[in-house]
């Protein structure tokens, strides 16, 4: 399409061995490259765990790079995700449900993208961040504040078990 850097999202529908092709977009040059596959559902082994109340910084880099966050919601739980540039790019962010349908976006082409929702699935959401326009490096923060509801919160345990836990602090296996 003529741009630096291109995106294509899919839903797999079917098992199997799927092949991706590169090419210059006149077939008329040699191009260096990066490819990055990521998947949003169930949270890929990159994905970090995010906590209500958490402020996280992260970047986008190399361009085109792709960072996702994991969090475990309850149906009806009001959020707020924030992501805002550092340095470089303009930050985009989406939201998706435990069935890997999006459930928001946050992106203007500005140095802050956010999401205000009320969460319609129970599990565990992902949340993906990327440069707006998929073309620059980009230094940002991350902040996830659960406005409404129990809002429990997740934390891994040493041994690679995840807890859910309230905020009084009972712990839900």
């Amino acid at each position: 399409n003529g741009a630096n850097a291109v995106r294509i999202d899919a839903m797999l529908d079917q098992e199997g061995i799927y092949t991706i092709v590169v090419r210059e977009c006149g077939n008329g040059g040699v191009m260096d490259y990066a490819l990055i596959l990521e998947r949003i559902w169930p949270p890929s082994p990159s994905a970090r765990a995010i906590q209500s109340g958490e402020l996280l910084t992260d970047e986008i880099n190399p361009v085109g790079d792709v960072d996702l966050f994991f969090f475990v919601g309850s149906v009806d739980e009001a959020i707020y995700l924030q992501a805002t540039r550092q340095s470089g790019g303009d930050p985009c962010i989406q939201l998706f449900r435990p069935d890997g349908t999006l459930a928001g976006t946050g992106c203007n082409g500005a140095n802050a993208g956010g999401i205000n929702a009320t969460l319609d699935q129970a599990g565990t959401y992902t949340i993906r961040v990327t440069e707006y326009a998929n073309n620059a490096a980009m230094g940002y923060s991350l902040d996830f504040q659960c406005i409404v509801g129990p809002c429990p919160y997740i934390i891994p345990d040493i041994a690679g078990y995840i807890n859910r836990l309230t905020r009084n602090g009972a712990v839900n296996e």
